[in-house]
């Protein structure tokens, strides 16, 4: 998972990122964007959804690419994932 960013979204459930252009997230940081250029939709991403319930063997559960953005909703137990196919909306 290097250059991976992880997030915890609930117990047993993360959220694994990792630019496909880590020079342009770069470039955009220094810029002062808070959410880095994904943040704006212009740099995509891989996300891997991962069940972390067992943390020695996390297993990725689904894959999406060309991702541009990600919003986890802890109150409703769902993830929105945005890419080129459309808006995922997963549940947990």
């Amino acid at each position: 998972m290097l250059g991976e960013n992880l997030t915890l979204v609930s117990s047993g459930l993360a959220i694994a990122e990792k630019p496909n252009n880590s020079a342009a997230v770069d470039a955009s940081r220094t810029t002062g964007g808070a959410e880095g250029a994904r943040g704006r939709g212009s740099v995509s991403e891989s996300v891997r959804v991962l069940d972390v319930s067992d943390p020695a063997h996390p297993r990725t559960v689904q894959t999406f690419s060309g991702v541009t953005s990600v919003l986890p909703d802890v109150a409703r137990g769902l993830i929105y994932v945005a890419n080129g196919k459309g808006i995922w909306i997963l549940s947990h």
